[in-house]
């Protein structure tokens, strides 16, 4: 037997295509949940200078001096 004639006889159980509808359920949620993901993300501000932060509050001025070419 050929492992063409193996492979096409384990394709043909119920239970493998049973299986790959749900892999294939499951990859499309995933891709779903990154689309989704991608046009929140593009959506969603972080941070600069003009955002105020604890993080942004602290070290945006000593950035602005380092920039500046004061240490």
């Amino acid at each position: 037997m050929s492992p063409t004639e193996v492979w096409a006889s384990l394709a043909s159980l119920p239970e493998l295509k049973a299986g790959r509808r749900h892999d294939m359920t499951a990859m499309g949620f995933c891709i779903g949940v990154l689309i989704f993901a991608l046009i929140i993300g593009y959506f969603c501000q972080i941070g600069n200078f003009g955002v105020e932060t604890d993080f942004y509050g602290a070290y945006a001025p000593q950035a602005e001096n380092i920039i500046a070419g004061r240490l």
